[in-house]
């Protein structure tokens, strides 16, 4: 009888592992046609007029250089301007002019204007061409500029021609030649690439065959092991489980207060504290003006202020060390007339300035800290960027001294001495929170990571936790929370990445055309030039992130943008994860931010699902077996899943 269910078990393996081969070949063969059917792609061939830029021409208002050339075949997409450079000049309103005229006829082709403050390649200009000029043509570019009159930008001159007929430099004939290339629309095909696909995947499918006749490499698991884990567990009773579990984790909470609350004192403390300073008003010698406050007596200020989070005030008081006074402050909502922010402090408890400040913050206000001394609000103005409010300092509580402040000379809102306005401006400077974003997330992160060892512990204690979920669990949770480390475009060259994950996203969408070499379409929300290649890591940074999260797009009219690096030494399958990330995103009208952190975690998915495939099948055998070791006792059997968590 044993002998005739092991001979079934064989017999119905075996069916399922031919059943598994033949799917596979099928699926891969469709996938073949499939590509070859599609491996058509569209590209640009491009020629050039002067070949080198052995001369930089300065473009300037009242200048310009014609050239002349011929339209030599059909698509004619573009034009490129090549030697571009800004000349160091942070253009406003400047323009480039570049007209095309029909040079036999004088019949006006195309007028472009290109805002310089918007170019974000910085070697080449493109100008699209916005009709389709007919093969044959004889064409008249004309390059010049419109607002720069002293400086101007730089383009290329060549001494050497390919293409071009004629040049004109500010209207003269000449031997120098623009640097530039006009671009054509080409099919073009690659018939080799799938095909390399496919023997590469026919040579994968026989080396897992043949491995897995001459080593009985299991490609499906058996129930049998999980069966015995099953009745070990069932012999614990369920209310010793309990009871472990609820120590396990009273335990692990305690360690991780303690070791994050250690972490958080060492670490995050002095970043949160640290505040963005601003100088209303600052004292200097020569205008340095003594305002002495008896007990009972004020001073006001009133001040607009630039930025949101505002938490404090620091105010210049010279002899806080001499004397024993409580100040009372109160903000007032200048708008409202509501007191906004209220508070008490005591000189001998009134902290410095440069305690709140970094170094970097330090250097805003060139280390003039000594003497400044903060009062602080009990909570942080969430929305005060723009709003305009009235601080006001009384000497509330004193043992005969004054309360020395100073002031400094200044037109704008000048400072009231018990409700009388006087000449100048009361020193002061507004203290901004702006690092608080850092404790929310760090307070996020441990609740997560808390949770999860909490989930990982619970599900070891019941029995439900094996291996392969302890990876799948854990990798996803924390690849979550990784994700926010280092926020978007501040990965090195990630805007280059995002530019190829968009080009394979357009495709997913419908969107096969490419404007012209070097830029591709994007969503006019998603077009931002002051975004660089690598951005440092700042609190803006972070900021950014965390107050956008899963926010709308605003308009989401394709417009043609400059792409950096479109895909091109890489397959589309390096990309493929990150462009469903970006394309659901799109389709759920999400923003930039949300859309790369989309992308983002499709790539982390996509990498988790395939290691958790690999350990399930390849690995789960002997996973198994030492599993089955540890598990004599509760302790044991977490052991695995928590080092793993650690790791």
């Amino acid at each position: 009888m044993k002998r005739k269910i092991k001979e079934k078990f064989i017999t119905v393996n075996k069916t399922r592992i031919s059943t598994a081969f033949a799917v596979y070949f099928f699926v891969i063969f469709a996938i073949l046609i499939i590509q070859l059917l599609t491996c058509g792609s569209q590209g640009f061939e491009s020629f050039t007029f002067g070949k080198q830029a052995d001369l930089q021409y300065e473009i300037l208002d009242g200048h310009s250089i014609d050239t002349e050339f011929v339209v030599k075949q059909k698509n004619a997409n573009s034009i490129v301007l090549n030697g571009y450079s800004d000349n160091d000049i942070k253009f406003k309103n400047e323009k480039l002019i570049v007209d095309f005229t029909d040079a036999e006829t004088g019949e006006n082709i195309q007028h472009s204007e290109v805002l310089l403050k918007d170019q974000i390649d910085e070697k080449n200009i493109l100008i699209l061409f916005e009709n389709e000029i007919s093969e044959g043509t004889h064409v008249k570019m004309r390059v010049r500029s419109l607002g720069c009159k002293e400086k101007g930008p730089y383009i290329g001159i060549s001494e050497t021609n390919d293409s071009a007929e004629h040049s004109w430099v500010d209207g003269e004939l000449s031997d120098s030649y623009l640097c530039a290339s006009i671009c054509y629309k080409v099919k073009t095909y690659n018939w080799l690439k799938p095909c390399v696909y496919f023997l590469a995947e026919i040579l994968a499918g026989v080396f897992l065959l043949i491995l897995h006749k001459k080593t009985g490499m299991p490609l499906f698991t058996a129930k049998t092991s999980e069966r015995k884990i099953s009745a070990m567990k069932e012999a614990v009773p369920l209310k010793k489980k309990i009871i472990k579990i609820i120590l396990m984790l009273v335990i692990v909470w305690g360690i991780i207060f303690i070791f994050f609350d250690y972490v958080y004192m060492k670490t995050m403390e002095a970043t949160v504290r640290a505040k963005d300073p601003e100088v209303i008003c600052e004292e200097t010698d020569e205008t340095a003006q003594n305002i002495s406050l008896k007990e009972g007596e004020s001073v006001s200020q009133t001040f607009t202020v630039s930025g949101n989070q505002l938490s404090a005030v620091a105010v210049y008081i010279p002899n806080v060390d001499d004397v024993n006074i409580r100040i009372k402050y109160d903000l007032y909502d200048q708008q409202t007339g509501e007191v906004v922010q209220s508070g008490k402090v005591s000189t001998k408890k009134i902290e410095k300035l440069s305690h709140h400040l970094n170094k970097d913050q330090r250097d805003k206000i060139k280390g003039a800290l000594q003497g400044y001394y903060v009062l602080e609000f009990p909570e942080a103005i969430e929305n005060s960027a723009g709003k305009q409010y009235k601080i006001v300092i009384t000497n509330e509580k004193t043992a005969g001294d004054n309360l020395e402040l100073a002031g400094g000379e200044a037109e704008e809102y000048p400072y009231e001495l018990n409700s009388q306005p006087m000449a100048g401006n009361l020193c002061m400077i507004a203290l901004y929170s702006n690092q608080m974003i850092f404790a929310t997330m760090f307070k996020y992160m441990v609740a997560i990571l808390t949770v999860l060892v909490s989930v990982l512990i619970i599900l070891s204690g019941f029995g439900r936790l094996s291996v392969g979920k302890t990876f799948l669990i854990s990798a996803l949770v924390l690849a979550f929370v990784y994700s926010f480390l280092i926020p978007p475009f501040c990965v090195p060259d990630e805007r280059a990445h995002i530019d190829a994950v968009y080009t394979i996203s357009n495709e997913m969408l419908g969107i096969s055309e490419i404007p012209a070499q070097g830029r591709i379409y994007k969503r006019a929300d998603d077009i931002d030039a002051t975004k660089e290649n690598t951005m440092d890591v700042t609190t803006e940074r972070y900021r950014e992130t965390f107050e956008d999260m899963f926010g709308r797009s605003g308009d989401e009219t394709l417009q043609v943008a400059f792409a950096d690096n479109p895909v091109g030494n890489v397959t589309f399958l390096n990309y493929l994860p990150a462009a469903v990330g970006f394309t659901i995103a799109r389709l759920l009208h999400f923003n930039t931010i949300t859309m790369i952190m989309f992308g983002r975690w499709m790539n982390a998915l996509a990498s988790i699902l395939l290691m958790w495939i690999a350990i399930r099948n390849f690995l789960l055998e002997r996973l198994r077996s030492l599993y089955l070791d540890f598990s004599q006792s509760f302790f044991s059997r977490l052991h695995p899943a928590l080092m793993m968590v650690f790791y």
